[in-house]
């Protein structure tokens, strides 16, 4: 079968679009993480 290696590059480029997406996500969530504490500690002012 020639089409194994095809559906391999398929699968690594896959996994890397997910290993990119999930950087993004903890990005943003970090961000969310920091403008809640903001707004925590602003609640103490």
């Amino acid at each position: 079968m020639n089409n194994t290696v095809y559906d391999y590059d398929i699968s690594q480029g896959f996994n890397k679009s997910i290993e990119i997406n999930s950087k993004v996500n903890q990005d943003k969530t970090l961000v969310a993480i920091r403008n809640k504490i903001k707004e925590y500690e602003f609640s103490f002012l």
